[in-house]
């Protein structure tokens, strides 16, 4: 899991550093020489399309998404532990439905033949790998989550 972790990390980081320099670069092009990379303004979208998909999976393992903590904050540490191991279930199985679907989605895609009107052809599917990929990624931190809470209830020596 670690190694998944760590390429998923890399691969945000190598994606953000790009679409800064391209950003910057296309800006400096435009402000000093009237002119602009063409195909910038879609690479830049789908750039961050994909930060945003596997960057929601890299939350799931750093406890760091969003949510409303009203329920959590009056639960004793056991409630909160429940809370946590029911919410990983279904972030599990939100995870494994959407992956379906998407895969789905990709092969509608590829059938199609849809290709990217400024990237230099590339295929649409490709592009929108982002979707099961992050999918899977998003189960599979979920799963990873679960055992760690189940782990650490078992430390403690109580049951659920």
């Amino acid at each position: 899991m670690r190694f998944v972790d760590r390429a998923a990390k890399f691969f945000l980081a190598a994606c953000l550093l790009f679409a800064v320099a391209l950003l910057f670069t296309n800006v400096t092009l435009r402000y000093f020489w009237k002119s602009a990379i063409f195909w910038a303004e879609e690479m830049l979208r789908y750039l961050i399309v994909w930060i945003t998909f596997i960057g929601a999976s890299m939350c799931v393992q750093e406890e760091s998404h969003i949510g409303i903590d009203v329920l959590s904050n009056i639960l004793h540490h056991k409630g909160k532990l429940v809370l946590k191991l029911i919410l990983n279930i279904v972030g599990f199985f939100f995870g494994i439905a959407f992956l379906i679907v998407s895969f789905r989605f990709i092969q509608k895609v590829y059938a199609t033949g849809q290709v990217s009107a400024t990237i230099g052809n590339v295929p649409m599917y490709i592009i929108y790998l982002c979707f099961p990929v992050s999918f899977f990624l998003y189960a599979l931190q979920s799963m990873n989550m679960f055992l760690r809470l189940m782990k650490l209830r078992r430390q403690e020596g109580g049951q659920l």
